[in-house]
């Protein structure tokens, strides 16, 4: 693993809005968006993050997260994205919004924003 990561800003802050809205779904409701191509970029934002960031001794949280997110991924554009959640993924989740608000906020070493 790399020390350090380039991300995408406008992407990560567009992924971080996404994420941080499915994490507020109550746990077990669907939840359905249409992707669109700028979408996928900000989830793939998000899950390079993810993948790099999360705590190594949180790996069940940090599967879940990948899994998640590689089902988002594997829609294409303008098709809808359905995901319904248990609340140990959507706690996941949230553990991947407060990572996001971490970089957004400069305080995380090894990550370039661009």
């Amino acid at each position: 693993m790399s020390k350090t990561i380039e991300l995408d800003e406008k992407d990560l802050e567009l992924g971080f809005e996404i994420v941080r809205e499915i994490s507020e779904f109550r746990p077990y409701s669907s939840i359905s968006f249409r992707l669109s191509e700028k979408t996928l970029d900000a989830i793939k934002e998000v899950r390079k993050l993810a993948m790099w960031g999360m705590a190594k001794n949180r790996h069940n949280m940090k599967q879940a997260v990948d899994d998640i997110l590689s089902s988002i991924l594997r829609s294409s554009p303008g098709e809808p994205a359905n995901l319904n959640l248990t609340k140990y993924e959507r706690k996941s989740i949230k553990s991947v919004v407060n990572l996001i608000n971490r970089v957004l906020k400069k305080r995380k070493d090894g990550v370039v924003l661009k």
